[in-house]
């Protein structure tokens, strides 16, 4: 942090002023402090002024106007961030760093940033998101008080979940839906292919929502199934046709494999299309690149 004081001289030197900046969505609502761990330094920007013969002591003096006071200390700091996960694992969040000045306003004392104003020097990519870039801005605020905000994009990494959760109740899905080819009649293997494959889901649902967001532990419940032993064939002494004694029970099961396959179509075709344009549209986004941008000279 760099500022001027025009009041400043060298008789001042043991009350310096040090503006105070806050970290509003950080934990605890830490601030900025001067302690023994600051380190105060001035960058001379002017020259010095004339020697002064009266001065018992050899020493260059330079004007607090022209040059400016630095000061430097290492924080470490838990910031809030709030993550939506409706698009969730093609999800995109942006985190903010909010810094305003305390107790000056911004008719006194403007919070500007400095070149590149943030700089990050960690790895892109996480365990579960990627650094897609940050930025700077004006922090708009309802309060009389200057600040600036940093913008950090995290994008979501899915191919873990891709392969762990989508991939296996897709196979799942498939295999239960591969009942439907079974014989009309064949009551027997089609309900133990069908509980096997419900035995398995409820497993692997157990197991993944230890490790998915606390917004997703949610309770399906499943349909209660009436056993039944289907009707058996009357003897008829009519010369007419009989109708086919299992009629229904086939009518059943093909519009059941027709709707069931639609409803599963359309849901699918409708969870990656929303899922897939919201990363392209946020690919589309332009975020500044701040390994691009040319360190600026000290703000005016």
């Amino acid at each position: 942090m760099i500022w001027k004081d025009q009041r400043l001289s060298n008789t001042f030197a043991e009350t310096i002023w040090v503006p105070t900046i806050d970290f509003l969505n950080a934990e605890n609502n830490q601030h900025t402090n001067v302690d023994q761990d600051c380190k105060i330094t001035i960058k001379r920007l002017g020259n010095p002024l004339p020697d002064d013969i009266e001065n018992f002591k050899e020493a260059r003096i330079y004007k607090g106007s022209e040059n400016y006071i630095r000061i430097s200390r290492k924080y470490t700091i838990t910031f809030r961030c709030h993550f939506n996960f409706f698009y969730f694992p093609f999800n995109t969040d942006f985190c903010n760093m909010e810094f305003r000045i305390n107790k000056n306003t911004k008719n006194y004392v403007s919070l500007e940033k400095y070149g590149n104003a943030v700089h990050y020097v960690g790895k892109d990519q996480l365990t579960e998101y990627h650094v897609g870039g940050m930025y700077t801005e004006r922090l708009t605020s309802e309060e009389p008080y200057s600040g600036l905000v940093t913008v950090i994009m995290m994008e979501h990494l899915y191919a873990t979940q891709l392969v762990t959760i989508f991939v296996p109740t897709t196979l799942i899905n498939l295999i239960s839906f591969a009942t439907f080819c079974f014989k009309w009649f064949d009551f027997q293997n089609r309900i133990i292919v069908s509980l096997t494959a419900l035995l398995v889901l409820s497993t692997l649902f157990g197991q993944i929502a230890e490790h998915l967001p606390l917004e997703y532990h949610h309770h399906y419940p499943s349909p209660n199934h009436t056993p039944g032993s289907p009707p058996l064939p009357r003897r008829v002494n009519s010369a007419k046709e009989p109708p086919h004694p299992y009629k229904w029970a086939m009518l059943i099961n093909r519009w059941g494999c027709l709707v069931t396959s639609g409803l599963y179509g359309i849901f699918f075709l409708a969870f990656w299309a929303i899922a897939l344009s919201q990363k392209v549209s946020e690919k589309a986004k332009k975020i500044v690149d701040l390994e691009n941008m040319t360190m600026m000279g000290y703000p005016n």
